[in-house]
Formats: structure tokens, sequence, C-alpha cells
């Protein structure tokens, strides 16, 4: 399946060329065509990302099973009875987790449970009845290997970890980064707990040694630029989602995947946008609003193939290495049809499978939480991303709302996830913004 997809983007890519070579003398029907290939490719693209996706669930949660495995050690989960002092009870299955978090949202509607959600509740030590119902996220390793991107700061566990479906987690972490774009690239960290943390950074680039002769003094000391980032932890709430008595009811129903994707996809369009324009003050900051400058356009409608390398060589080449765009699909579009001085085409399709789309040989993200081209516009980004941070509290709570919506026999369930986002720059500027002309 996945090689017929390659195969069929690889053909759709080279008709988008052969298309944009001669654009200028396009007849109504090549137009129209256009956009049926562009819109081929961009669904082929999305069902390659779904295979993808869907393989990386299923490796990380066997991942995540082994890991509960060996780090269960001697401890007990519980006792079957006070007899049972020395018999140690079995690690709770996937699908025992799973009809545990189940009955604890029947209880929570007060519905009746079934001996399969009391012998789970147990088997896992859920008190049923409990309002809150924290839930550990994957650890920064895990996240890493869920992603296949390096770099992230080591978290702890928290309490709730083991009672809940890795299924659960997995589709969170999954929706989170569908409507992040800035997740994708980023360096996430995780931590234990919401306390402010500092991150010193130091600018030493306007400093270098000296040629001594001989019995010269080393001279005065030259210390290098100092400062510091800080990462707070700001609450988002995926707003309530409503739970119906027949949903809970229906025993088929996969509960976990369901409100795992939901509350993911609410969270991740909020922080999102917060991750690309938040302001810094009182909220995270963007990566948009946290760039410099790095080149204006001559019109405020269109965008060169000379911009763009304008705004890459603006980036120390330091940053270069393992730089990267990040634009709206809209632009995208744009960029698709132009070509460099030589005539080659700028974007360059990933043609491999989870080989993200290029520009002049560097990968490419799509954030549609990035304006559009459109008069004085920060359009597209380029830079080191790695050098902004979201640090992610590796809790997330689910509440219960209580009699707020009795009126039509369901109940409100929310979800609160608390996180922060900032770019370190020392001074040197890792990421740069091209901007459209003002008039």
């Amino acid at each position: 399946m996945k090689k017929e997809l390659r195969e069929k983007r690889k053909k759709l890519a080279g008709q988008i060329r052969a298309l944009a070579d001669k654009q200028e003398s396009w007849t109504d029907e090549e137009r129209q065509n256009w956009k049926s290939v562009n819109a081929d490719y961009d669904a082929t693209c999305e069902e390659l990302r779904k295979l993808d996706a869907a393989e990386e669930v299923k490796t990380r949660a066997a991942a995540v099973d082994e890991e509960m495995k060996r780090s269960a050690g001697d401890s007990r989960i519980g006792r079957n009875n006070p007899g049972e002092s020395e018999q140690r009870r079995e690690r709770p299955s996937e699908e025992t987790r799973a009809i545990a978090l189940q009955g604890w949202m029947r209880s929570q509607l007060s519905l009746p449970l079934r001996s399969e959600h009391r012998n789970a509740l147990r088997s896992v030590g859920v008190n049923s009845h409990a309002r809150d119902f924290r839930i550990r996220m994957m650890r920064s390793n895990e996240y890493r290997n869920f992603r296949e991107k390096r770099g992230m700061t080591v978290g702890t566990s928290t309490a709730g970890g083991s009672t809940v479906p890795a299924g659960f987690v997995n589709n969170f972490e999954a929706a989170l980064l569908e409507f992040g774009g800035p997740r994708v690239v980023a360096d996430v960290m995780r931590t234990d707990t919401g306390n402010p943390m500092s991150w010193p950074t130091a600018n030493d680039t306007g400093n270098k040694g000296v040629l001594l002769t001989e019995e010269t003094t080393i001279g005065s000391t030259v210390n290098p630029t100092t400062g510091s980032k800080s990462f707070g932890a700001y609450k988002i709430s995926s707003t309530p989602i409503l739970i119906s008595a027949e949903l809970l009811e229906d025993s088929a129903f996969n509960l976990a995947d369901w409100i795992g994707q939901a509350l993911g996809e609410r969270i991740g369009r909020c922080e999102c946008d917060y991750y690309t324009t938040g302001t810094g003050a009182a909220q995270p900051q963007g990566c948009v609003t946290a760039a410099t400058s790095g080149v204006t356009t001559a019109s405020g409608t269109a965008i060169t193939a000379d911009e763009i390398l304008t705004l890459i060589h603006s980036v120390d080449p330091a940053y270069r290495t393992n730089a990267s765009f990040m634009m709206n699909d809209s632009t995208l579009l744009a960029v698709r049809k132009l070509k460099d001085n030589n005539g080659q085409y700028l974007w360059q399709a990933g043609l491999q499978a989870g080989v993200p789309d290029r520009l002049f040989t560097y990968p490419l993200t799509v954030n549609q939480s990035m304006a559009a081209i459109a008069l004085s516009a920060k359009a597209i980004l380029f830079g080191a991303f790695p050098k902004f941070k979201i640090r992610d509290v590796s809790s997330l709570r689910l509440r219960r709302l209580q009699e707020r919506y009795a009126d039509t026999d369901q109940e409100g369930f929310v979800a609160f996830h608390r996180t922060d986002s900032g770019l370190l720059d020392a001074g040197t500027h890792p990421l740069k913004f091209l901007q459209m002309k003002a008039s």
C-alpha cells in the first residue's frame, strides 16, 4: 500500500513540475488540471502520513508496554486478599486499563458498573469516585522515539500513568503533532512539575583568541555576554467534551482512542496558535513573535526566489546545519511555482516515506497558524527550530463537570494541560522571518 502511494506521489510531483514549467501559457483546462493534481498530491501525502502515524502508534504502544514491564521490578500493584502477602499480581493488560478507564467514566455519570469494570478498576487501583484523573504523558525519551526527533529533556513519571491505556496517550500525542507545526520541529522538554524554569544563554561570538609573542601577558579577562530565558507553565483547557449515557453504555465503543484524539485536537489547535504567534506576556512566546527580520519582499502579494535565498543567508551559517522552513499551506502553494535563476524548481517533493518536502535542500513544515501571503504578513520562517523550546508539564488532568449538563442526560469532561514555549536567542538570532511589503 505504501509503495503504491509513494509511486503515485512521485508521478504527481512530476506532473506538478511539468505544469508549473508552462504556467504563463496555461489554458483553462490546464489551470483546472493544476488544481486537481495539487489536490491529489496533498491527498496522497495525507494518506501516507496517516499510514506512518498508525505504524508509529503501534510501535510506541509496544515500546510503552515493554517499558512498563521493565520498570515494574518487584513493585506490587495490589493484592487479591490480605493473606496474599508475597504473591505479586500480574501487570494489568492494555485491555484491562481501557476497561478501567471506561468504568471510571461510567461511575462519574452514575451509571451501573458491570463486573468487568469493577474487576478492572480493582486491578489497576483506581478509585472510581475520584473527580480528577491524572494521566502521565510520555516521558521525553518516549516522545522522542514517537516522533523520531532528537534532543529532549528527560521527565519523571507521575501518579496515574499505569492506570491509563497507552492508546489514550498515543492518540493524544499524535493529535498534538497533527495540529502543531511548531511542536513537530521544536525541542520539547518534559518536566514533572510546573515550577518556573530558567535556561541560561551565552554569546561569545564577538570574542576570539590572540597570537602571543614570547613572554607576552595574556591580557585582561574577556567574558561572554550572558542571559537567561524563563519558562513557565500556562494552563490550556480542552473545553468540555460531552459524553452521553448511551455512548458509555455501548461496551464496544473504544473510549480511550476517541477521548485521546478529541482532547489532542482541541488542545493542539489552541497550543499551535500560541506556539506560533503568542506574545510571551502572560502566555507562551510564539516562534513568529520571537524571530527577527531576515528580508522584506519587494511586493506585498508575491515572493521571489531571490528573496527566499536572502532569507536563508540572513541566518548565520552556524545555525543552517539543522535549519528548516515553516509556512502556511497557501504560501507553500505559491512557492511550488517558483524557480531559481537556473530554472530549477525550489520545491522538492519528499519522495521517501517520512521525508518532508524541501526548499533549497532544507526541510519544510506546514503551520496553518502562520499568516498567508498578504500585506505586512510574516509569511515564511527559516532557521534553527531546535532553538525554539516547548516546555510540557507531564501530567494531563481529566476532570468531571458534575451536574452541569444533567438536563440533557450528559456530563462534561474537560482536560487541562500546562505548557510554555520560547526561543533561546543569545543575540545571534537563530530564527528569521520573511515579511511581505506593507503596501
